[in-house]
C-alpha cells in the first residue's frame, strides 16, 4: 500500500509487459503496463525518462504520485527500448515520491459546464465580421477586439449596403 510521500513500490516487469508495450509511448510503455498489472487501482499512469506518475483511487480518496525515473531504468531500459533494441525485463523500486497531491475532480455537472464553456470559447474565437468599407473579406475584425456596440453598427452598415 502506498501511504504518504515515503514508501517503496517494487515494479517487477515481465516479458508480457514488454511484448505488448509501444515504443516512445508514455501511456502504453512496459513500465506503465507493469504498474497497472501490479496496482489495478492505479489510473492515469504515465512513464517517461523524467518521471513516473499515477493516481491511486481508494473510494473517494484520490492521490496523484510523481516519482523521478531511476537513472538505471533510463539507461538500461527506456533508452534502449525506445531506440528499437531488444531488452530484458527489469525490476526497480520507486522509493520516494517527489510530489503527491489530490487532483481536482469535477462533478459530472461541472464537467458538462466546463466543456460547454470551452466549446463556446472556441466558437467565438472563430467568428469574424467583414470590415464595413471593404467589399471583400480581406480584412476582418476579431470579436475580442471590438465592442458589441461597434459590431452592431458594422452590421447595420452592411445591411444598408445590400
Amino acid at each position: 500500500m502506498i501511504m504518504g510521500k515515503r514508501h517503496g513500490l517494487l515494479v517487477d516487469m515481465q516479458t508480457e509487459d514488454i511484448a505488448y508495450a509501444r515504443r516512445q509511448d508514455r501511456y502504453n510503455c512496459a513500465i506503465v503496463r507493469a504498474i497497472q498489472r501490479q496496482l489495478p487501482e492505479a489510473t492515469h499512469v504515465q512513464a517517461d525518462a523524467k518521471t513516473i506518475r499515477f493516481t491511486l483511487n481508494y473510494g473517494d480518496d484520490r492521490t496523484r504520485y510523481v516519482f523521478e525515473t531511476p537513472a538505471q531504468v533510463k539507461r538500461d531500459f527506456i533508452q534502449p527500448f525506445d531506440s528499437g533494441k531488444d531488452v530484458d525485463p527489469v525490476s526497480f523500486t520507486l522509493d520516494t515520491a517527489i510530489d503527491s497531491y489530490t487532483p481536482h475532480v469535477r462533478s459530472p455537472e461541472e464537467a458538462r459546464k466546463h466543456r460547454a464553456q470551452e466549446r463556446e470559447s472556441r466558437r467565438t474565437q472563430r467568428t469574424r465580421v467583414p470590415a464595413a468599407n471593404h467589399t471583400t473579406n480581406r480584412f476582418v475584425i476579431e470579436p475580442e477586439f471590438a465592442s458589441d456596440e461597434a459590431l452592431n453598427k458594422l452590421r447595420e452598415k452592411l445591411m444598408e449596403g445590400k
